[in-house]
C-alpha cells in the first residue's frame, strides 16, 4: 500500500466488508417503497444519513394524487399535470406516473397505509392545485409520516433488507 496517496494512512485490506445485491441510498418513501418492491431473494442495504424517521418524506403534509374516482381517469390526470407543469414536464414520465398511480396507492394500502376514507371502501378525496378533479388522498395532515411509518415497519420485518442508519460521516 502506498500511504502517500491518501489523506489518512489506512490499509483497505483490513476494513470490514459487506456484500449486498442492491444498495439503496436514502430512506424516504421512494427508497423504502423500492426496497419493498424488490423480490425477497435479493439482499438489500439501505444507507440512510440520519435515521429512518427523520427523512423529508416524513415531514410531507400534503396528499398523493391518483385517478381513483369513477369520474376520473389517467388521461384527465395527465392533462392536469402537464398543464400545471407549464411545459417543464417530461410527458413520457407523466404518462407512466398517472397510469401507475392507482396501483401504487393500492399497494401502499396493502402495506397498511391508512388514508382518510368516507367509509370503509371509499377514499376521501380532496382537490388541490391545478387538478380539475378531486383526486388527492390524505392521511390527515401527516400523509408522509403515515406512509413512512407503515413502510418502515414492513421493511424492518424483511430479512433481506438491512437498514444502516447514520451512515454519513463528516470529516473535519
Amino acid at each position: 500500500m502506498d500511504a502517500t496517496r491518501y489523506l489518512v494512512d489506512f490499509d483497505t485490506t483490513k476494513l470490514a466488508a459487506e456484500q449486498y445485491d442492491i444498495i439503496i441510498i436514502g430512506g424516504g418513501i421512494a427508497g423504502i417503497y423500492t426496497a419493498l418492491e424488490i423480490p425477497e431473494q435479493y439482499s438489500i442495504a439501505m444507507l440512510v444519513k440520519e435515521s429512518m424517521d427523520t427523512s423529508n418524506s416524513v415531514l410531507a403534509q400534503g396528499g398523493v394524487a391518483a385517478p381513483l374516482d369513477k369520474d376520473d381517469s389517467p388521461r384527465l390526470h395527465f392533462r392536469d399535470t402537464v398543464y400545471a407543469g407549464a411545459g417543464l414536464c417530461d410527458e413520457k414520465s407523466v404518462w407512466i406516473l398517472v397510469n401507475e398511480a392507482a396501483d401504487n396507492i393500492n399497494a401502499l394500502c396493502g402495506f397498511g397505509v391508512d388514508f382518510d376514507r368516507k367509509d370503509e371502501k371509499k377514499f376521501s378525496f380532496s382537490k388541490e392545485g391545478a387538478h380539475s378533479k378531486s383526486r388527492i388522498v390524505h392521511a390527515g395532515d401527516t400523509t408522509g409520516k403515515e406512509i413512512c411509518d407503515k413502510l418502515i415497519n414492513v421493511a424492518r420485518m424483511r430479512r433481506n433488507i438491512t437498514i444502516k442508519e447514520k451512515t454519513l460521516r463528516s470529516i473535519y
